[in-house]
């Protein structure tokens, strides 16, 4: 067991002599002495003073306010003490404003440890106490009071055996609290807090630790201590370090770093994390003893991380920002060994071992480090320039303790954030649009929620302000611009077609916005969009009639200088056969067909169920909307597979009355390359575009794993005329803190959206493919 050290107090010395309570009326040694409770205007001042030995422990007496009127006469507020008292023989309990009631009458009780009441007084009157500790008892008026015309500064004060009063305050000091000392009887290591599992053996027992200070986080409310070498157990899976809940009005200033100190506290498990909470800490009298850094290297499972949670540790290699979403929100940024990390359905079928192994693996390879900056959502640790985004680097040497919350854990460093390097490898620093040979001829963009209606509370979605919806405008008009496709189709649009045929002219579709936007800017009318005839439009869902029931739509719009477009635009309710119209499920598709240079083709604009929805309340007895909450596809797969069958029928009608079979299926289909819709796709002769000409280009990031949402799908007789395809990478490595809704760095293209948009050239009659 360590040798008990003495305390350093960390205040004015005092020799404190116990003196021991006396109880007694007023004549004896402990009294009340001095109150104030009412003066002119606002009362402020409050207090009540109370004579006793100087030295003596007050913990575990009280004082309780009673509330003399005739209806009550019961207790309003009690307070329970702990401190010494000073040199001055008194001390002084202080209330807030109108903290203590006035007049007619109304009392106090001073109420000794074991419950005894000491002295009961009452001003302006006396009365009996109908409950509390002086229940039946009588109250001693004091024969003096206060009024709303008595100055600010005064009191009532017992002087010799009388009251008087008003006149000029004299409060003594409040009572001193004493500094914890190093003077544990029993001392239990921190290998034993910990145990050898997740979650200590001895959860909920108080328990004292000595060790030393490796990390001070006032942002936190906390610290970090470690044993020292000489009490670290033989176990490799128990840590040596703990982290030390001690509350926000902690003096921190009275620690430094390696000072050695015994923490008193209860054993915890805060989120996973296991800590000290309710605790006292005495600095003790010793040498403080330096605690290296324990070696961290990536990627580290779970059992590794755990058996040094609490302890000092050291990154080993260069890091790769890879997750940037809670950065954001709650400042941590997480990094990977390996790169960005890929989403396993991206390259692997679900529920294989592959893909299984590749999802631990990147679970292993994830490491968050925390700002410590909680509240608010202004806690980007690094971010405020154009070139700071995924891909970038974190050196490797940044020292901090691994702490555990909500699921993950995280790297506190100590000091200041890591400086964090620009990167190249994984994205070029915001690459420009790309310019394919054969011409940019149909794209696809997500772009996040644009509405027109911004603020609408019933929708919750798109811009809440006028501001917002400016800032978001102005970058998905650049991005648009600088994309320029010849034919683009839109997903997440505001689904209010049905604004085109109201009666009111200061409603105007989104995508009519949108396009009246585009042409401002570009100064000329360069996109047109694509009309929805009113017949195809619904007036059931969230949307309140528009192209299907859901808040939000598809969209297409073209440059009429390149393409021309062929008849109608049409759509059908693609989830007819699961039973019902819900909202919640995939968004009804666009279809239009163009002639670009003597080739036609039909796009078709889609956007299926997102992974995060819930689909059990358009489940049928065909099984559709099975698989909630799948580890690999997330919720809703057989849904999406159902619209991916769906379609295909429905491209093979021909449903635009054009007679050329090539066609397109673009949008945000919400599964990654190798999961099951995109299967279907390929299995029916489709092809992936992007996969074909950008192989290993994504189009999304969530959870800090990248894939494809987003694709052009060549039909088996439109593959032969693509030329070339390629994602442009404009908004999946940025952070999630400067979308519209966030702050913002820039009105340009990058950061307009959270999916990235793509584009594919196709060869003109009379020129074969490159392929």
């Amino acid at each position: 067991m360590k040798p008990v050290r003495r305390v350093v107090l960390l205040a004015i010395a005092m020799v404190m002599t116990l003196v021991p309570a006396t109880p007694g009326g007023a004549d004896s040694q402990i009294f009340i002495s001095e109150l104030h409770y009412d003066n002119g205007g606002t009362d402020v001042g409050e207090a009540i003073e109370v004579t006793a030995p100087a030295g003596m422990d007050m913990t575990g007496w009280s004082m309780v306010l009673y509330n003399g009127s005739s209806s009550v006469r019961v207790p309003y507020n009690t307070r329970t003490l702990t401190g010494v008292v000073p040199a001055a023989g008194a001390f002084t309990l202080n209330y807030p404003t109108n903290g203590i009631q006035n007049g007619a009458p109304d009392g106090l009780a001073l109420v000794d440890p074991s419950d005894n009441v000491v002295e009961f007084l009452s001003y302006e009157g006396s009365f009996t106490a109908a409950s509390g500790p002086a229940e039946g008892m009588t109250s001693t008026d004091i024969g003096v009071s206060e009024s709303s015309s008595t100055d600010v500064g005064e009191s009532l004060q017992k002087v010799g055996e009388k009251w008087v009063g008003p006149q000029e305050s004299n409060f003594a000091p409040e009572l001193e609290i004493p500094l914890p000392q190093c003077d544990a009887a029993v001392l239990t290591p921190i290998s034993a807090v910990q145990g050898a599992g997740s979650s200590s053996p001895i959860r909920d027992d108080v328990v004292t630790v000595e060790a030393a200070v490796t990390a001070i986080y006032p942002e936190l409310g906390a610290i970090a201590v470690q044993e020292e070498a000489a009490d670290v157990d033989s176990d490799p899976n128990t840590s040596e370090g703990v982290w030390v809940f001690t509350g926000f009005g902690f003096d921190f200033g009275s620690l430094e770093r390696f000072d050695i100190v015994q923490v008193t506290g209860e054993v915890e498990e805060r989120f996973g994390n296991t800590q000290l909470g309710d605790t006292t800490v005495a600095v003790c009298d010793a040498d403080p003893v330096v605690i290296g850094s324990t070696p961290l290297t990536l990627p580290a499972d779970f059992d590794t991380r755990e058996a040094v949670e609490g302890m000092l540790v050291g990154t080993t290699q260069d890091l790769t920002v890879t997750s940037l979403f809670t950065a954001y929100r709650f400042g941590e940024l997480g990094v990977s060994s390996s790169g960005v990390l890929q989403q396993p359905t991206e390259i692997y079928e679900p529920g294989t071992p592959a893909s299984f192994a590749l999802e631990e693996q990147n679970a292993d390879d994830l490491l968050f480090i925390d700002d410590r900056g909680e509240f608010g959502n202004d806690n980007d640790p690094w971010f405020g320039a154009a070139d700071q985004r995924a891909g970038d680097i974190v050196a490797a040497g940044v020292e901090g303790v691994l702490y555990y919350s909500f699921g993950d854990h995280l790297l506190e460093p100590v000091g200041a954030f890591p400086e964090v390097l620009d990167g190249d490898v994984v994205f070029d620093d915001r690459e420009p649009a790309p310019s394919l040979e054969g011409g940019n001829d149909i794209g696809a963009f997500n772009v996040l929620n644009y509405f027109n209606t911004f603020g609408d509370s019933d929708v919750l979605r798109g811009a809440r302000s006028q501001a917002e919806f400016d800032t978001q405008s102005a970058k998905i008009v650049e991005a648009i611009l600088s994309l320029d496709a010849s034919i683009l189709g839109l997903i997440e649009l505001e689904n209010d077609y049905e604004d085109s045929f109201d009666t009111d002219p200061a409603t105007v579709p989104s995508i009519e916005t949108l396009v009246g936007q585009l042409n401002a800017a570009a100064g000329s009318d360069v996109y047109d969009w694509v009309r929805v005839p009113e017949g195809l439009l619904t007036t059931e869902g969230l949307g309140g009639g528009g192209l299907g029931p859901d808040a939000i739509a598809n969209g297409i719009i073209y440059q009429p200088a390149k393409v021309t477009m062929v008849g109608e635009a049409v759509t059908f309710d693609i989830d007819a056969l699961l039973g019902g119209d819900d909202p919640d499920n995939n968004r009804w598709p666009l279809a239009a067909s163009f002639d670009i240079d003597g080739q036609v083709v039909t796009v078709v604009v889609n956007h299926f169920k997102s992974k995060g929805s819930t689909c059990d309340d358009t489940i049928v007895p065909t099984g559709f909307g099975d698989g909630q909450d799948d580890p690999q596809t997330g919720s809703c797969d057989l849904v999406r597979e159902y619209a991916a069958e769906r379609l295909i029928e429905w491209v093979e009608t021909k449903p635009t009355g054009v007679n050329s079979p090539e066609t397109f299926v673009v949008g945000d289909l919400n599964s990654y390359a190798a999961e099951d819709p995109i299967r279907i796709f390929e299995d029916a002769g489709y092809e992936n575009t992007v996969k074909s000409y950008d192989d290993g280009a994504f189009t999304y990031k969530f959870d800090g794993r990248y894939g494809s949402l987003d694709y052009i799908l060549a039909s088996p007789s439109a593959k032969r005329l693509v030329d070339d395809a390629e994602v442009w990478q404009l908004n999946s490595a940025e952070p999630y803190g400067y979308l519209y809704f966030n702050e913002y760095i820039d009105l340009t293209a990058y950061a307009s959206s959270d999916h990235d948009a793509l584009v594919t050239a196709i060869s003109k009659p009379g020129k074969g493919p490159k392929k």
